[in-house]
């Protein structure tokens, strides 16, 4: 296939610089029949002298929009201050009320049950079953207590697997069978969780199987699971 001619754009390249040509000449004589100024810079001068006022009124515009943007931002900012501390007196008073006040009021309710119990003529007349029932209910309290924040004990629905997720092994013990193998021994202290999340794991004691008995075993209690 011929290739394509590209577009002949010579009659208007030449017109361009008849153009250009034109120009200049009008230029040229246009230079020559000026009359030559008085005094350099003479003619700028008294150029500008008319337009005087003109630019002392634009530069007095200029000004004053300055000044009523200088206003303007200075109210906002005042506005935006005053705004700021509304909301944080409001989020202050939002978090008393509605949190604070009544985890306060809980605990002071805890207080009371303990200083009770803790008084010397109640102590001296209770006996150990009374006492043990007090601090049962005291514990009770706390426990609703921290259910109304939404703080819950962790619950293995009877599991007694060792979890992960949820548990902490501070101690191992061997065990006889392999059914006992990472069993949970024993719970050394309550873990709790806020809403899904875990607040405190749970610290347990978990069996460990070797495919030895116990008696032939190391005795090494202290181990870390």
């Amino acid at each position: 296939m011929e290739q394509e001619k590209a577009p002949d754009n010579k009659p208007k390249q030449d017109t361009e610089s008849q153009d250009i040509d034109r120009q200049i000449l009008e230029s040229v004589n246009n230079s020559e029949n000026e009359p030559e100024p008085i005094q350099a810079g003479q003619s700028n001068v008294e150029e500008l002298e008319p337009n005087y006022p003109s630019i002392l009124d634009k530069l007095d515009q200029l000004n004053v929009l300055f000044q009523e943007k200088i206003q303007d931002d200075t109210t906002k900012a005042v506005l935006f201050d005053r705004l700021y501390n509304q909301l944080t007196a409001y989020r202050d008073d939002f978090v008393f009320k509605h949190v604070i006040q009544r985890v306060l009021k809980d605990l002071l309710r805890l207080f009371d049950t303990l200083e009770d119990t803790l008084d010397e003529t109640t102590l001296a007349n209770m006996q150990r079953e009374d006492l043990i029932s007090r601090l049962q209910s005291f514990q009770a309290q706390m426990l609703k207590t921290l259910e109304r924040q939404e703080v819950e004990l962790i619950k293995h629905n009877g599991s007694m697997r060792f979890d992960e997720a949820t548990q902490e092994a501070i101690d191992v013990r061997l065990v006889h069978s392999p059914e006992d193998d990472q069993k949970v021994l024993k719970v050394h202290r309550q873990g709790f969780k806020y809403r899904d999340s875990l607040l405190r794991p749970e610290q347990v004691i978990v069996g460990r199987y070797e495919g030895q008995t116990v008696s032939e075993a190391t005795t090494d209690s202290s181990q870390q699971f």
